[in-house]
């Protein structure tokens, strides 16, 4: 599976939402 850009902002944003 290859990453995609939106892919690694989704990421990005579940984790910001996981350490608030």
């Amino acid at each position: 599976r290859i990453s995609s850009h939106s892919d690694l902002l989704a990421l990005h944003q579940a984790l910001e939402l996981e350490y608030l």
